[in-house]
């Protein structure tokens, strides 16, 4: 049994640094790790504009602002419109229609309210934070 976690480890081995190897004489050239890493920076952004696609239901102009054409921020709207969906009905954002109501737009109104006095009261906790240790 053990010979076999030996072998896979061996096999690991050999594949991270084949990879470091072939970069060798690039060394710009980005490892396995910080793809992944970036990979999961680019769909962070590409979520936050769907999100934000979302919650004004203005796509052209959130299209405009990630300076992509408007079929590329279609095929992020369609990867993940669901999961961002589903976030914002987990947190209790409501989405605008297309035509929105005035009930509608006071309901965004009074998220925006709340939204906007939660971040007032944690500046002023902060501030009070930066006092006390000032006075330290």
């Amino acid at each position: 049994m053990e010979f076999i976690f030996l072998a896979i480890g061996i096999a690991l081995a050999g594949y991270f640094i084949g990879d470091g190897l072939k970069n060798f004489n690039n060394p710009t050239a980005k490892s396995v790790f910080q793809k992944w890493e970036e990979s999961d920076v680019i769909e962070d952004v590409k979520k936050k504009y769907v999100r934000l696609a979302l919650e004004t239901g203005n796509h052209s102009s959130i299209a405009r602002k990630a300076g992509i054409s408007r079929d590329t921020f279609r095929r992020w709207m369609n990867e993940y419109k669901d999961e961002m969906l589903d976030l914002m009905e987990n947190e209790g954002t409501t989405i605008l229609s297309d035509n929105p109501t005035k009930g509608e737009l006071l309901e965004k109104y009074e998220q925006a309210m709340k939204l906007l006095g939660e971040k007032e009261l944690e500046v002023a906790m902060l501030k009070n934070l930066i006092k006390k240790n000032e006075s330290l």
